[in-house]
């Protein structure tokens, strides 16, 4: 519990998986020409190579195999760790892709040379989305919340304290949100003057239209196509903005006036798509947390208990909830933890059923805090955090790690049912299961020993659950030899309880001492 709870063994909902590839995302605002976007490409893999040349000179290592750069689009892979390639296309999106050194002839991390990856970028002027993946498998954001107020103005406010404060989390990187802002455009609003001459915002709009993109006004046959013809202004006058402040609108009564007079113009942005979640505009905040220095559970955990409170006295009727990979974390969690008490329950009734005892039992229940402790300890030998796989080792360990101390206490109650007293049976049991606990217990361990040693990313997936299985039998197998008949002779004591205050009340009555 120490090593858990003081961060020696960090709790991670899913590991970080080792693989031969890295890649890096780029989203550049709507509209953005492909030659900026190129540059900021060109920018990544400067960067890339500047790092790799470091690590050469500095260690003497080489890093990459290759290294390809897809401008005006990028690949995604779809979930999992075996997902399905997909490519979107787009000018304001390219990516980086690099081709890794095997792991096991390379002896840097994909992490670290990620980490340092991204130290070496820095920002990119103008991106507005940046995102470096450096592990198998996509599982979601580890920081994900969804906020949803009713006035615009203070939703955005609200995202915006909530990246600042996720900013100052200790490994806190690539903090985002899902306010995409889209192209530019121009806002056309009726002035006094427009709305006396009897105008309409669609009348507006509509020949500012025929203005730049032109109105059909006759289709010629030739042949078997169709010709459009459109009216609009010449090519030169449609690739200038100067063009509004010379364009005439026409008035209902046929007189035509300068747009100027009958509409303000105004330039923004909107925004390219707007999330809403049972009827109400959301905001999804997403970050990402370097496990090297903190886990997504801690990073959580500090959100909710002293950030989210202040943003709810901020800001009155701010709705939010947790979402992504860490509403699911909690969910999966919970789950487990719930058949985890029944996988106990059932275990306690078999034991008791086998001893005819319902106290007795605990004595071999005590064998499960021995295997977890096993676990957590076999995690911090070994350097992995524990993880949503760790748990599922340590619900299946529950069920091994009993074996032991029911063959060790059935043959404690044989001993008993031959006239030795408690003592010496637990001595006699304990030495006479020695052998057979000791072997089956290192057989069991030895044989998870080439899943523990293996590098493939493949076999990433299932460690974490050796390390739980080997590390738990191991110390659950040997200290029952100790605890267990220990315990027994507790339970022993607590059963004769009763018939040794009985006694010692018969004795002090003989000396004639008082009863109480």
């Amino acid at each position: 519990m120490s090593l858990v709870s003081s961060g020696l063994v960090k709790f991670v909902f899913f590991p970080n998986i080792e693989g031969n590839d890295i890649s890096a995302t780029l989203v550049m605002p709507e509209g953005t020409p492909f030659e900026r976007t190129e540059a900021a490409i060109l920018e990544l893999s400067e960067a890339a190579f500047k790092v790799a040349e470091r690590v050469k000179e500095e260690r003497g290592e080489d890093l990459f195999l290759s290294i390809a750069e897809t401008i005006g689009g990028n690949t995604a892979q779809g979930g999992g760790p075996i997902g399905n390639a997909g490519f979107s296309s787009a000018e304001n999106v390219g990516q980086v892709q690099i081709e890794l050194i095997p792991f096991g002839t390379r002896r840097m991390s994909a992490s670290e040379i990620e980490r340092a990856w991204r130290d070496e970028v820095g920002r990119i002027e103008g991106a507005e989305r940046l995102t470096f993946t450096a592990s198998i498998g996509g599982f979601g954001s580890d920081v994900e919340f969804e906020l949803a107020h009713a006035d615009e103005a203070t939703l955005i406010e609200a995202s915006d304290r909530l990246k600042a404060e996720i900013e100052r989390l200790p490994g806190a990187n690539q903090i985002e949100d899902s306010f995409d802002l889209g192209k530019r455009q121009l806002l056309f609003e009726l002035t006094n003057a427009g709305r006396a001459a009897g105008l309409t915002p669609s009348d507006v709009a509509r020949q500012v239209r025929q203005t730049f993109f032109g109105e059909e006004v006759q289709r010629i046959q030739r042949g078997r196509e169709e010709v459009r013809v459109f009216v609009r202004y010449p090519e030169t006058a449609r690739q200038s903005l100067q063009t509004l402040n010379e364009m005439r609108i026409r008035l209902p009564d046929g007189s035509s006036v300068p747009l100027y007079t009958v509409a303000e113009t105004s330039e923004s942005r909107a925004y390219s798509s707007i999330n809403r979640i049972n009827g109400r505009r959301v905001v999804t905040v997403t970050a990402d947390i370097d496990e090297a220095i903190s886990t997504p559970a801690i990073a959580n955990e500090q959100l909710l208990s002293r950030v989210f409170p202040e943003l709810d006295a901020a800001y009155p009727g701010l709705n939010w909830a947790q979402a992504g990979a860490s509403r699911e974390q909690s969910e999966d969690l919970a789950s487990l933890g719930q058949a985890f008490i029944i996988v106990l329950l059932v275990i306690f009734a078999l034991v008791a059923t086998q001893l005819r005892s319902y106290i007795q039992p605990l004595a071999i229940i005590v064998a499960i805090p021995l295997g977890v402790a096993g676990a957590v300890l076999g995690h911090f030998v070994l350097g992995y955090p524990l993880s949503f796989v760790s748990i599922f080792g340590i619900v299946a360990l529950a069920g091994v790690a009993v074996n032991a101390s029911v063959v060790l206490v059935d043959l404690y109650n044989q001993y008993r049912g031959d006239g030795q007293d408690p003592v010496t049976a637990a001595a006699n049991a304990s030495a006479r299961r020695f052998r057979p606990i000791l072997l089956t217990t290192l057989t069991t361990a030895l044989g998870l020993g080439p899943l523990l040693l293996e590098t493939s990313p493949q076999a990433q997936f299932l460690i974490p659950m050796g390390v739980s299985l080997g590390f738990g039998i191991v110390i659950s197998g040997i200290m029952v030899l100790f605890v267990t008949p220990a315990v027994t002779l507790v339970i022993e004591d607590i059963r004769n309880l009763p018939e040794q205050v009985r006694r010692l009340m018969a004795r002090r009555e003989e000396i004639g001492g008082p009863a109480e």
